[in-house]
């Protein structure tokens, strides 16, 4: 889901499985999703309660999104903007994460609940240093636990 409506609408080249330890500037923007964590509990004879913990993270060189004003973070309004911008109307920009988790992500079709934090932070890659978000998300989904 993240790949389709966020590759060509976002420019994004490369999408990961897992947090890739090497990053070069020429196949950023990048996305990645890393599995952190999950637990299942029992509800019933029939379902069980899933929750699920991973982070979905975006690199992006900043030298890509320079503008001709240097006091201008372009690079910092595009992270913005593909974690969880809205438009001029305060509603949520369709070509971002939680714009794709909150309206795609489903698990038979039932998410119980959904969270999500957002980690800042820089990252050295080959070439430089690039700037990069960590969303967090928990999920909880009432799966079935027999045919």
């Amino acid at each position: 889901m993240l790949r389709k409506n966020l590759g060509e609408a976002r420019g994004i080249h490369t999408f990961y499985l897992g947090n890739p330890l090497e990053l070069a500037t020429a196949s950023l923007p990048a996305v990645f999703v890393q599995p952190l964590s999950k637990s299942v509990e029992q509800l019933d004879n029939v379902y069980d309660l899933m929750t699920a913990v991973f982070l979905i993270g975006v690199c992006v060189d900043p030298a890509k999104y320079q503008g001709k004003k240097e006091d201008e973070g372009t690079a910092t309004r595009f992270l913005m903007e593909i974690e969880g911008g809205r438009d001029s109307d305060s509603n949520p920009i369709e070509t971002s994460v939680t714009y794709i988790m909150r309206n795609n992500f489903t698990m038979e079709n039932v998410v119980n609940f959904q969270s999500q934090e957002t980690v800042w932070g820089e990252r050295e890659v080959t070439g430089g240093v690039a700037k990069e978000i960590h969303m967090y998300y928990t999920v909880k989904v009432k799966i079935k636990n027999t045919s």
